[in-house]
């Protein structure tokens, strides 16, 4: 599965990256406000890396949805334009809104068993977010349709997904590690808080779209096992109207 969201991904990389943008440049202004006007000390710093996580989730849970709108449309046919996916997705809100706090709350309660390594595995959360999205169902249709994907396959799922997203974990924390290098390396304190927001910004919007495909590849497998699904049922993939 993780080849076949690969795929996915470098396919509709351009979209998605303009898809997912203007989410983490929300995050990233939101967050260092805060840093900037807040005075940090000592004992609030692990407070403060679990409001930025937190803030990543909800966001990342808006940005991760209109991700797989925009795949899923071109999958079925359509145009597939980002500004729409936007749109649809935010239309939304008040399912994804509530399931993204559901899925920041374990996070935190699990933060010091798991640490942040696993943090996209409550981004959604996985296939609820995704019945949101591409069903269209609304906040407990879309938990109820997750279990029933999941009824037969849910520790198999979950193994997909605890691997990917400490992938995905692995690889954004990487990336920001080398990209701290050249912040703190920074001539000034201004060009340092500015080369932070742009890599707060970057490196998830080239991170979560993989993540969105992913997601969206593990709703296809639930499906086409739990179901008569196959390629042929792309084109009617998403229903007009909200269940």
């Amino acid at each position: 599965m993780a080849r076949q969201a690969w795929r996915l991904y470098r396919q509709n990389i351009g979209g998605l990256f303009l898809t997912v943008l203007p989410f983490f440049v929300l995050a990233a202004v939101v967050f260092y406000v805060v840093v900037i006007n807040v005075e940090i000390e000592a004992g609030n710093v692990l407070l403060l890396v679990l409001s930025r996580d937190m803030l990543h989730i909800v966001v990342a849970s808006f940005a991760v949805g209109a991700g797989m709108v925009l795949v899923a449309d071109r999958l079925a046919g359509n145009p597939g334009r980002a500004g729409a996916s936007v749109r649809e997705t935010l239309g939304s809100g008040g399912t994804i809104l509530p399931l993204a706090v559901l899925g920041a709350i374990p996070y935190c309660l699990t933060f010091f068993i798991l640490g942040p390594f696993l943090r996209e595995l409550f981004v959604g959360p996985p296939i609820v977010i995704t019945a949101v999205v591409i069903e269209r169902r609304r906040f407990g249709d879309a938990l109820a349709r997750a279990r029933e994907l999941l009824a037969e396959n849910w520790s198999r799922t979950l193994l997909y997904l605890i691997t990917f997203a400490a992938g995905a974990g692995l690889l954004d924390f990487v990336i920001q590690q080398l990209a701290l290098r050249a912040v703190t390396g920074a001539s000034t304190d201004v060009l340092g808080y500015v080369l932070a927001i742009a890599v707060s910004v970057i490196v998830p919007s080239l991170v979560m779209p993989y993540v969105a495909c992913a997601w969206l590849i593990a709703y296809f497998d639930l499906r086409a096992r739990a179901e008569d699904f196959d390629a042929a049922a792309l084109p009617s993939l998403r229903p007009t109207t909200p269940q």
